[in-house]
């Protein structure tokens, strides 16, 4: 059984006071606690186990503005008839076996107002001891949740919604990887590794993103999650060097798999497989040149220090970066320069709301 320990204590200050004095300071406390119990904007009652039907006793004013009801007209009933057709059973057992067992219980469930009105009911009941432990009073606090659970529910349908925006797009992406993958001029067996290589690439970003609740990506930690795993000699073989940035979810996909073509070209051919070898990765937002005002995502890719590049002689990962670029209107281009490949990309940017 638990007990709630509501009774008004004496400070030590009055224990030391005499008689009289301790009394009229007893007095004044209670008065205090039942102005402040009065006054209380959370709705409060206690009602008597010890009469027949546990009717009220008590209800402080804000019971009376949430229920719609005059003090007169609550008085001397027991709390059910705040009940109505709606209300739910199994909460009111449960407000039942908490009188019951003399304990303390929470119940969320549907009341109703003198208007006929209904709200939801967060209900606090529990049992008030004298100090030989007989039960005197049970106590309810009611307060009204009805806005706080209707917007957790929409709230819930539209975190349903996004993410169900989010996993239509980065299907789409998936889509489009595997169609223009199947256009290279691959074997079966290499062609099935590519897809499976681009798939987890993108895959990963966007489940980091999802399993962190998150609706946008900060852009620094995108490029350093991609080069971290491929800086084979270290993480001396890589620099960042661009403003903090949130990604809109949209641009992830792209973005990662640009980072993931060159960095994987990079370690087959390029700066990464090379001790010396260094990439560094810019960016800025930049004024675009279509709509007026309209900002750009702005990154370049730079290697040096590896081996001699050469202009790729067939379709490759570029060509399919590139066609996803463009499907996400987007430019990307590359230099295929003696000190190592140079890659200039540009993407619509949205700040994340």
């Amino acid at each position: 059984m638990v007990r709630a320990d509501w009774q008004v204590r004496i400070s030590p200050k009055v224990e030391n006071l005499g008689m009289s004095e301790r009394i009229g300071a007893a007095e004044e406390q209670a008065r205090m606690l039942t102005q402040a119990v009065n006054q209380s904007r959370l709705a409060l009652c206690l009602t008597d186990p010890g009469q027949t039907d546990n009717p009220i006793v008590y209800a402080n004013a804000a019971f009376m503005e949430l229920t719609g009801y005059h003090e007169v007209e609550v008085l001397g009933r027991n709390c059910r008839f705040l009940q109505g057709p709606d209300t739910e059973p199994q909460a009111v057992a449960r407000v039942r076996r908490a009188i019951d067992e003399r304990r303390t219980a929470i119940v969320e469930f549907l009341n109703y107002r003198k208007d006929g009105s209904t709200f939801l009911n967060a209900l606090q009941i529990g049992p008030i001891f004298d100090d030989s432990g007989h039960l005197c009073f049970f106590f309810g606090s009611q307060l009204d949740v009805t806005e706080d659970r209707a917007a957790e529910a929409r709230a819930k349908k539209l975190a349903a919604a996004e993410l169900h925006h989010r996993l239509t797009n980065i299907m789409s992406v998936l889509e489009i990887l595997v169609r223009l993958t199947a256009r290279e001029n691959l074997d079966a067996t290499t062609q099935a590794d590519r897809i499976a290589e681009r798939v987890r690439a993108v895959g990963e970003a966007h489940l980091h993103t999802l399993i962190m609740d998150r609706k946008q990506a900060d852009l620094h930690e995108v490029v350093e999650r991609v080069l971290r795993a491929h800086a084979a000699y270290g993480l001396e073989s890589y620099a960042l060097d661009g403003p903090a940035v949130e990604l809109g979810i949209n641009s992830i996909s792209p973005l990662v798999l640009l980072l993931h073509e060159l960095a994987t070209n990079a370690i087959k051919h390029g700066a990464l497989g090379q001790p010396a070898g260094k990439v560094t990765v810019a960016w800025a937002v930049e004024r675009g040149t279509g709509t007026p005002g309209a900002p750009v995502l702005a990154l370049t890719w730079q290697e040096t220090g590896g081996p001699a590049t050469n202009i790729p002689s067939r379709a490759s990962g570029s060509r399919i970066v590139a066609d996803l670029f463009a499907f996400a209107e987007g430019e990307l281009e590359f230099e295929w320069r003696p000190e190592g490949l140079l890659a200039r990309a540009r993407l619509p940017f949205v700040s994340p709301a």
